[in-house]
Order: structure tokens, then sequence, then C-alpha cells
């Protein structure tokens, strides 16, 4: 007589998802090295593409508010202006772009074996370090180019920081559940990007928004995010409530996205 053993995944308390991502950090670790050795991969260039890619994005925000459409920086030089805001959302970016496709893109392993799938998106958040020192770096020559000297306000950056991965990982834990459910955010999230980038000030301060709209712009949390890299980056601008308001917001965004990926990860592997 044959004896069957039905192999349950282990009961998972809500409150705690990041306990069970830490039982399985070596997977995380792996998952995340195996990103980095793939990602420019086969290309002519190599990690060269994850400079040109910023300076690229530099170039055309510096065209389009400094000569097409220009705006008053405040007296800080154009380029460091939008290297310090480009900083965040080029992180951000890149977590959101590789956390929504990653479900999809790794169906066949979740066919077969049980881990946390949450560990697929938040590789991403550990890959996409990459761009964010390299973003960093161009910030830095620019730092020395112009004679700028950060001050203490540097000591708040890697809350910043923190803040641009949360935000990232919200947004990234959404698109990939949802493109679960609905193939449709294929399409919707390089939308969602293209958008993002205008709708957060990365080019332009806030300050030149009418204050009848500024609110609605601060309630994209990229807002006040900039804004506060700005402020430790360059010393420039006033810490308010509105920066400290992207603080809660992520939070909630966080929490429903956690939420919402919970629900579709009891049904990801039919659904794939």
């Amino acid at each position: 007589m044959k004896i069957f053993t039905i192999i349950k995944a282990p009961e998972r308390n809500f409150r705690w998802p990041f306990l069970e991502i830490f039982r399985y950090r070596e997977l995380l670790w792996a998952m995340a090295y195996r990103d980095y050795r793939v990602k420019y991969a086969h290309t002519g260039i190599g990690m060269v593409w994850a400079l040109l890619q910023p300076l690229l994005m530099m170039g055309l925000l510096g065209l389009a508010f400094g000569i097409v459409a220009p705006v008053d920086t405040g007296g800080v030089p154009r380029p460091l202006f939008v290297a310090a805001g480009l900083s965040a959302w080029s992180y951000c970016a890149v977590i959101i772009a590789e956390s929504g496709h990653s479900i999809l893109g790794a169906q066949q392993m979740i066919k077969k074996v049980y881990f946390p799938r949450l560990i697929i998106p938040a590789s991403k958040a550990i890959t996409a370090l990459i761009d964010l020192a390299t973003m960093l770096t161009v910030w830095g020559v620019l730092m020395v180019v112009y004679g700028h000297v950060p001050g203490w306000r540097m000591l708040w950056l890697p809350v910043f920081l923190v803040l641009t991965m949360g935000m990232g990982l919200t947004l990234g834990i959404w698109m990939s559940a949802l493109m679960v459910r609905f193939r449709d955010f294929k399409f919707v999230m390089p939308i969602i990007l293209q958008v993002g980038m205008y709708v957060t000030p990365i080019a332009y301060p806030v300050s030149v928004l009418p204050e009848s709209l500024r609110w609605l712009f601060y309630l994209n949390p990229m807002t006040g995010i900039v804004e506060g890299m700005r402020w430790c980056l360059l010393g420039e601008g006033v810490f308010d409530w509105a920066v400290l308001w992207s603080l809660p917001l992520v939070a909630i965004l966080f929490w429903g996205a956690l939420r919402y990926f919970r629900g579709v990860e009891e049904v990801m592997a039919d659904l794939l």
C-alpha cells in the first residue's frame, strides 16, 4: 500500500511578512546576485549602461526644463539640481519596472516549488542598488565640479533612500500582483512611469507650481521624497510637513500592497 503525503506551504502570518523573508534570506540574496549577473549580460558595453541611462535622462530633462521651458532652480546649478532629484526617481523607477514583471518572469519556479513569493519583487530592490550607486556617483562628481560642499543634512540621506526603496517596492508589489490577474498592466505600467516622471519635481522645484495645486502634487509620495533628497544633498529647500507627509503615505500604501499581494499569492500558481 502506498502512502501519499501532502506537503502544504507553512502557515503565514500577514503581520510578519518580512519575518518569513528573513527565514529565506539566503534565497533572497541568491536571487539578487543572479539578477545582478544577468542584468547587463550579453550587452556590448555591459555596466556602462548603468551610467549612460541617468546621463541621457539628465540631458533630456535639462533640455526640457532648461532651454525649452526654463524654470528657476534657486541659484543651484541645473545639473546638480536635476541629479539630486533624479537619484531618487531613477532608483524608484527601476524597482517598479523590474519588480512589476518579476512574478511573470519567475512563473516556472513558482509552479514547481514553495517559497515566499514576496522574495521575487524584493530581490529587485537589492539589484537596483547598482543604479542608485551609479546615480549618486554622478552626483558626487558634479559636487566636485561645481565646488558644492554638503553639510550636516547629509545625515538624513539614508532616511530618504529607505523611503525611496519603500515607494518603489510598494508600486512594484502592486504591479507584480496585478499583472498576475490582469495582463493589461504590462502596458499600463510604462504609462504610469512616464506620467510619474513629469508629475514628480525632478527637474523643477515645487515652488514654481501654483499654491492652489501643490497639495495635488504632494499626494504623490515621490514629491516629498525628491524635495527631501534635495534638502539633504544640496542644502536647499525647507524640511516641512509636506516632506514628512511622504512617510505615513508610503507606509499606508505599502501595507495595502502587501495585503493585495497576499491575496493573489494564494492562487498565484493557478493564475500563471
